[in-house]
């Protein structure tokens, strides 16, 4: 696919309910989630099941050379942005990767 003029594409990580407060506002025109509209919301929209997934992590080819090790050892000291001071407890996703990810992580390593 090819189109004429470039595509600016910003991605960010918020409470759903701020997300939709900023798409009927126009702020946005779409939002990803991992949960449904609710039909107490009274924002036009509609919902789309794109798929599932389990968690996957990434990083960039730079980091992954300095990672060495067995999975999820290898991530200790590796920089996370569940723990970054910018991002912790500022937005939902990060609230649920701590509780659920992070005690996990722990386990097994």
């Amino acid at each position: 696919m090819s189109l004429d003029v470039p595509v600016k594409l910003i991605c960010s990580e918020c409470k759903f309910p701020d997300l939709v407060a900023q798409l009927a506002l126009h702020r946005l025109d779409l939002v990803i989630s991992d949960e449904p509209m609710s039909k107490r919301i009274s924002v036009k929209a509609f919902n789309h099941a794109l798929g599932s997934s389990s968690m996957s992590f990434f990083c960039a080819p730079a980091l992954k050379k300095q990672l060495t090790g067995a999975f999820p050892g290898c991530l200790n000291d590796a920089p996370n942005p569940a723990t970054d001071e910018q991002t912790q407890g500022s937005c939902a996703v990060v609230a649920d990767l701590r509780s659920g990810c992070v005690p996990w992580l722990c386990e097994q390593y």
